[in-house]
């Protein structure tokens, strides 16, 4: 308590020399965990904070200023959110440039409007895109170069969310292009990007699992095109996650075999180095490695997101399951 005592007078302190309006207000933002509260408006009253009572259990806060910044946040969204009723492509678009170039996401992701403007700029695209692909092609050139600019900027906490939030937002608006775009971007960063999003996790598994039953892709790097009673696993080596699926294939690799089925595996590694000396411990002879991640022309024809990705094909060799769990698949 002495060190949150300490943190939020020094965090005081910096705030109070900073300002001259008595009558300022700031949004407290608490943080407990991985999780982010609201926890209401502070007000600057004669020269001193007046916080609200529920702030004592957070081990941190931070003061995020509703300040002419927020009020030109809002600004935009308005004008936003009008030239829809005006069907102004053209500040429509202008907005759209605002967002990826100018916006601050800093202010934007702590204010009340932040829903509500992510959505606002996804639905911009059914006015300035020309036909269902060129919304998609703005959408993820748009997503990933915003993102970018933030993590550019340092805000890297703020840049993950929004990615995750985007990233949400596309494939339920059936952009799973856009979704794969931004992940794909996120997992260079970092590998667990998806893992540790539960609500996007969901998302990918989801959309792993209801794969259509249809004829498995080829795969590039194996001599045979027919793909019957296979069990083909994407793997990342670097991935606990991944390794552990894969683990279990290896524990089951005979009963698999005996039940007449061909293991597959494909790495999404980069490192080679590192994807040789893993894939000396497989047992099986079908061991590919993509080599660029899951941009590898292997993951972009089987649409994987994320690893790990598990198919099973049947004896006319169509995808009947796909999981990111070995056991459901199989069973």
């Amino acid at each position: 308590m002495k060190k949150y005592r300490l943190y939020l007078s020094v965090l005081l302190a910096v705030f109070a020399a900073a300002l001259s309006d008595i009558s300022a207000q700031y949004r407290i933002i608490g943080f407990e965990g991985t999780d982010t509260v609201d926890l209401g408006i502070a007000e600057q009253r004669g020269g001193k904070f007046v916080l609200p009572k529920n702030i004592a259990k957070y081990t941190k806060i931070e003061l995020v200023a509703v300040s002419q910044t927020y009020a030109d946040t809002e600004r935009h969204l308005r004008q936003l959110q009008k030239a829809y009723l005006d069907k102004s492509r053209e500040l429509i678009s202008t907005e759209i440039t605002y967002i990826t170039d100018h916006l601050d996401f800093a202010t934007l992701y702590y204010s009340p409007i932040y829903t509500d403007y992510l959505v606002s700029w996804l639905s911009g695209y059914n006015f300035v895109a020309t036909s269902v692909a060129d919304f998609g092609q703005r959408l993820s050139a748009d997503a990933v170069g915003t993102i970018s600019r933030l993590m550019m900027s340092d805000q890297t906490k703020i840049a993950e969310n929004v990615a995750k939030d985007l990233a949400i937002f596309a494939y339920r608006y059936g952009f799973a292009a856009t979704t794969r775009h931004i992940v794909e971007y996120m997992r260079r960063i970092d590998k667990k990007f998806v893992s540790r999003h539960t609500d996007l996790k969901y998302i990918v598994d989801k959309d792993l699992a209801n794969t259509p039953k249809q004829a498995a892709h080829k795969i590039v790097g194996l001599d045979s095109e027919r793909l019957a009673n296979c069990l083909i696993i994407f793997f990342d080596s670097g991935s606990r996650r991944s390794t552990d699926e894969v683990d279990k294939i290896i524990d089951k690799y005979s009963s698999l075999r005996q039940k007449g089925l061909r293991v597959i595996s494909i790495a999404s590694d980069t490192d080679l180095e590192q994807y040789n000396e893993f894939a000396k411990r497989l047992p099986w002879a079908d061991k590919l490695c993509d080599k660029y991640g899951i941009k590898g022309e292997n993951f972009e024809n089987y649409g994987v997101f994320d690893t790990p990705a598990i198919f099973l094909t049947d004896e006319e060799g169509n995808i009947i399951r796909a999981g990111s769990d070995l056991d459901k698949v199989i069973q």
